[in-house]
């Protein structure tokens, strides 16, 4: 290397660092690589929160407020359109499940993590609007089938919503959204079609025209997605 700095007269042009590595000696050269490694070594990485917290701290809250509460750590990366159904089955089995004493208290079922979410279309969105899309058109299934059509229900109250910890969900402003048994049938007053929107992979537009897309900014943080449903009758 000496040889070569000298044969094409690059000292004046070299930092003075790069010059004092080339010109000390070999086995002082090999002593410092080997302190690098050795400090490399001994390196250590702590990770402060991660989704997990997220979720537990979601859960104190939700018991907090007297509800019934189960956190579903397997229904994470799923598909998304399998980890709605999957959130919204085990949401009214344990529903079903209440005891004589839980028996008028909110369930809330929290789950985390990031369903693979496929773009379909050239709307604006993310996984998580497209999560509380896809549940609101179930839970507006469900209403409809009771006889109630395009009034409101009485009989059963059930909240979805999903945003991402860092506040912003695929190419959208928002961080996510946020629907009840309700939002389909203010929907179609406005002339929106839920189905159009979702084929579209336009759900944060959907949300964002019934004033129900949450919008929080970047957090400057992220534990990935927070996903709450809760249900009561």
């Amino acid at each position: 290397m000496k040889s070569v700095v000298a044969r094409y007269k690059l000292a004046s042009s070299l930092p003075a660092a790069i010059l004092r590595a080339i010109n000390q000696p070999a086995a002082k050269a090999a002593t410092s690589r080997k302190d690098f490694a050795s400090r490399r070594a001994v390196r250590e990485h702590y990770v402060l929160l991660d989704n997990q917290h997220a979720m537990e701290a979601a859960a104190r809250a939700a018991r907090g407020r007297g509800y019934v509460v189960v956190t579903a750590g397997d229904i994470v990366e799923q598909a998304i359109d399998e980890g709605c159904a999957q959130m919204l089955s085990r949401l009214f089995a344990l529903h079903r499940r209440r005891s004589t004493r839980e028996e008028r208290r909110v369930v809330c079922l929290v789950s985390g993590g990031e369903f693979t979410c496929p773009v379909r279309g050239r709307g604006v969105g993310g996984r998580n609007s497209e999560t509380v899309l896809r549940c609101a058109i179930e839970m507006d299934g469900r209403a409809r089938a009771a006889g109630y059509g395009d009034a409101p229900s009485r009989s059963i109250n059930i909240v979805a919503l999903s945003a991402g910890t860092d506040g912003i969900d695929g190419n959208s402003p928002a961080a996510g959204a946020i629907a009840d048994q309700e939002t389909l049938a203010r929907a179609r007053l406005l002339g929106l079609d839920a189905q159009r929107f979702l084929d579209a992979s336009d759900a944060y537009s959907f949300f964002n025209a019934l004033g129900d897309a949450i919008v929080t900014g970047p957090t400057g943080t992220n534990v990935r997605d927070l996903r709450l449903l809760m249900l009561a009758r």
